[in-house]
């Protein structure tokens, strides 16, 4: 599998992001009540400056359902229990979600079916029904009676 171009600057991407810290539901131990290790990233990808004007439209066209009324593109993670490892972890979310919105894929030529294969098809067809027409009754006007 190819690698893809990155297609903006990381440090870029940081600053045009923010983060909402709250108590996440998942492991945590004690702590779990007490400390906000939940994060949710907020991208704001219409006044993004990292794009050009025909990739922020393909890219706000393919992500449309996963932007708010508000604008904001929201990604949660709350998979580690500490907020750094949520933070990175949100942020590659942001990354993968980008590049594979930002792919675009090949064309698909239309191809025909070569006539070898038809004929082969026909062919196998017709043996099928002469195999058949062997196994059907034998119609009494033609058939020989030895006794």
């Amino acid at each position: 599998m190819k690698k893809q171009a990155m297609l903006f600057k990381e440090k870029a991407l940081e600053k045009e992001i923010f983060f909402k810290m709250s108590c996440s539901s998942g492991k945590g131990g004690q702590n779990v009540n007490r400390v906000a290790t939940k994060a949710t990233l907020f991208f704001q990808l219409a006044k993004s400056q990292l794009f050009e004007e025909e990739m922020k439209a393909q890219l706000l066209e393919k992500l449309d359902n996963k932007i708010t009324k508000n604008g904001f593109l929201v990604i949660y993670s709350q998979n580690h229990r500490t907020a750094l490892k949520n933070k990175k972890e949100a942020i590659s979310k942001l990354k993968l979600l980008l590049q594979n919105a930002a792919h675009q894929r090949k064309k698909r030529k239309p191809t025909r079916t070569p006539a070898v294969v038809h004929r082969r098809r026909l062919a196998g067809k017709k043996q099928q029904s002469f195999k058949k027409s062997l196994r059907r009754k034998v119609n009494g006007n033609c058939a020989v009676d030895l006794f």
